[in-house]
């Protein structure tokens, strides 16, 4: 990357502007949660202000989505003491009679599937620790499958934190269809503080909890604007980067994600002004349905700009959370492809920042794994004390509630976010060669097929599949250097290097691109390419997680039918690993025949 030649347009990134944009959005539409005029106002100055930095398109995609609004809560402790907690009902959630439901309470831990472990929840409410592992709607979706009567979340943040969480109890990613219609019958769910959720765990830990709990939320079908953007390329313009964050947001939602529009709109804005040096074209997605409505805009755009993303999308770029004060480490979840690119440009833009890389998994608006698209989810992060301190708030004591308001903005650190995320947008769009390597998942993939040979036994028998994984792995590396070798400044200048140069180019791209499609779906979801998994379903965190439950075979009877279903599931998942890893080394051995051709 040509650091000097990026550090004079990144000089024309305006502070004032960011602040401009954040304060606009965040405090003239407040509460901007999707099927609202207040999101409505908030996607109407996006597009005005796009289309006043002279982009090629500027649209209001507009389509249909099942949204929910929390309408009522209440929570009184009926024994061993009477009391009233201040609460917050979940978006999404399944409304509890008029009179409530009366029950025992049952303290969950984390509320993660090990947690249940031992305990009997049918029929009683359970109380657990909100935090992303599992994150909110993994917590009910476990919740509803053990037959609990309703889910109360105790909020994240320092013990005597009085802070009431809002949030999404819906796991179905995106809009629902007819195979899932029904997993969005969740139980009631609510949402207390930190300190009157220790005062109910300390009261579970001493004896039997009763509890009576109210929830009510709405559950409709609204037409919802969303904004889009394209800025065209000049050499290259159907291949694209696509930039995306969503816009809607809980009350003023000023760093969850008024910081991310306002960071995306000054990107937009100085890359209109530099279009000439852009190779392929870049898109900008302000996602609507996030919050409660659970990813519906970008699994939206997803399902209905398919072929384009298919064929042309190179990677995705997440903008989630910039710029919250106080912040001290800048990690970057990515997909494996992209990690060494990234890291140069990381080493020489991220200062004052501990950098930390983290594999990608399906959090925030990642739903493009389906399909194929590479992406780096960058963020700054508290410190690893204060987050243990804070039992878990890693982005903030006051995410989704009243409290994220302009005073945990800092706009340094909203600078310093936006230099090296337009650092990956401009150079991916400069470059001839798309500077990814596929050596890395495969060793990823080699890595936990052992691991889950090891584990599985004579149950399934995945040594073929770990063989063609160390093929696949040489190739990958074969076709890494090659790559390297041709994007190299001693093979000449890119403008004098001639048609063959410009073939051989295209050749890899096509493979590296494909390569990506192939293997990303099979190393990171469960679900097929056309479809979603579950928001923050447990094992996701592990490549090839589609193979997880072999580890469920050894403690299973052979005999047993539990054992024989099993069998024929991890069959067919390992059938679908194995085309992927085979369709994989076939396209690499291609590449190199048309080469030599």
């Amino acid at each position: 990357m040509d650091i000097s030649e990026f550090m004079n347009i990144a000089d024309e990134f305006s502070p004032e502007r960011l602040f401009r944009h954040v304060k606009t959005i965040g405090e003239t539409w407040p509460e901007r949660l999707s099927g609202t005029e207040a999101l409505n106002g908030a996607a109407g100055y996006v597009v005005d202000e796009l289309k006043s930095y002279g982009l090629d398109r500027v649209a209001l995609d507009e389509f249909e989505a099942l949204v929910s609004l929390p309408v009522m809560s209440e929570l009184v402790v009926l024994h061993p003491q009477f009391e009233r907690l201040p609460s917050q009902a979940f978006a999404q959630i399944g409304n509890t009679p008029e009179e409530g439901i009366e029950t025992e309470l049952v303290y969950v831990g984390a509320g993660g599937l090990p947690d249940y472990q031992g305990r009997e929840v049918r029929g009683k409410i359970v109380l657990a620790e909100l935090s992303m592992a599992p994150p909110r709607p993994e917590k009910v979706r476990i919740a509803t499958l053990k037959g609990a009567a309703a889910v109360v979340l105790c909020n994240w943040g320092p013990s005597f934190s009085e802070i009431v969480p809002m949030g999404t109890a819906k796991y179905v990613w995106g809009n629902p269809t007819p195979d899932n219609i029904e997993m969005m019958n969740v139980v009631p769910a609510i949402g207390i503080s930190r300190k009157d959720g220790e005062h109910l765990i300390d009261l579970a830990r001493r004896g039997p909890v009763r509890v009576r709990l109210k929830a009510r939320a709405t559950r409709e079908w609204k037409k919802l604007g969303q904004p889009w953007a394209r800025l065209e390329g000049k050499g290259d313009p159907d291949k694209f980067v696509l930039v995306g964050g969503h816009l809607d947001a809980w009350v003023q939602g000023i760093t969850d994600n008024a910081t991310g529009n306002a960071l995306m709109l000054e990107l937009a804005r100085v890359l209109a002004k530099h279009r000439q040096k852009l190779r392929r074209s870049v898109e900008f997605a302000f996602w609507v349905g996030h919050e409660n409505g659970i990813l519906e805009g970008s699994t939206w755009f997803v399902d209905h700009a398919w072929d384009r993303l298919n064929r042309n999308a190179v990677l995705y770029v997440n903008v989630d959370q910039p710029g919250m004060r106080g912040t001290s480490r800048y990690r970057i979840w990515s997909s494996p492809e992209t990690r060494l690119w990234h890291g140069a440009i990381d080493r020489e833009l991220v200062k004052n920042l501990k950098v930390e890389n983290e594999p990608l998994v399906k959090i925030s608006d990642q739903s493009f794994f389906g399909v194929g698209v590479p992406s780096v989810y960058p963020l700054t992060l508290y410190s690893a004390e204060e987050v243990s301190r804070w039992h878990g708030a890693i982005v903030g004591t006051y995410f989704h509630s009243r409290h994220d308001t302009l005073e945990h903005l800092d706009l340094d650190l909203l600078m310093a976010a936006l230099r090296p995320i337009s650092a990956y947008v401009f150079d991916l769009c400069r470059r001839a060669v798309i500077p990814f390597e596929h050596e890395t998942a495969a060793r990823e993939i080699l890595s936990r097929l052992e691991e889950y040979q090891a584990r599985a036994g004579a149950h399934l028998d995945l040594r073929p599949l770990i063989e063609n994984a160390g093929r696949l792995k040489a190739g990958a590396s074969k076709l890494k250097e090659y790559a390297q070798d041709l994007a190299s400044p001693c093979s000449g200048p890119e403008g004098e290097r001639g048609r063959e140069w410009e073939g051989r180019v295209e050749i890899v791209n096509r493979c590296l691109i494909r390569l990506s499609r192939i293997l990303t779906c099979v190393r990171a979801q469960v679900a097929d390419r056309y479809e979603q998994d579950f928001y923050g379903l447990t094992g996701l965190d592990k490549p090839l997680p589609a193979l997880g439950p072999v580890e469920r075979f050894r403690e299973m009877e052979r005999t047993g039918q539990d054992y024989k279903l099993l069998f024929t599931k991890m069959t067919r998942q390992r059938n679908r690993v194995s085309d992927a890893i085979s369709e994989a080394i076939w396209q690499i051995d291609n590449v190199f025949q048309l080469l030599n051709d």
